[in-house]
């Protein structure tokens, strides 16, 4: 299943795109998108339905399940989830193939990105 991953401030952008980089160097390739949601298409995660191995590496299949129910399901456009890599703060999945997906696409400006060369 098919799913876009935002996070809820820059930073933490950064840290969500260079886990997976080898080379922190590319994120200069990377571009950076503003997207506004209304709170009403959000659903929010309850904490007691993460299990309890959320953060284990690799991923759990368990956690992986719960995102697939919620695409199949389309309870909402968004659903907000904490970072595994910092998990006070919050990683937004988005459902591409909710009705709504495409205003919400329409509606994202890119904004101007340079990463500290120190990253």
């Amino acid at each position: 299943m098919v799913c876009v991953y935002l996070a809820s401030t820059e930073s933490l952008a950064m840290l969500e795109a260079m886990v997976p980089l080898e080379d922190n160097q590319l994120l200069k390739e990377y571009a950076l998108l503003e997207v506004t949601f209304r709170e009403e298409v959000l659903m929010q995660l309850p904490e007691d339905v993460l299990p309890a191995d959320w953060r284990a590496e690799p991923a759990p299949p368990s956690t992986a399940e719960i995102g697939d129910d919620w695409l199949e399901g389309q309870s909402s456009l968004v659903l907000a989830v904490p970072s595994v890599v910092a998990p006070r703060e919050t990683n937004y999945l988005v459902n591409p193939e909710h009705p709504a997906f495409l205003a919400l696409a329409q509606g994202a400006e890119e904004v101007d990105f340079t990463p500290d060369r120190r990253l």
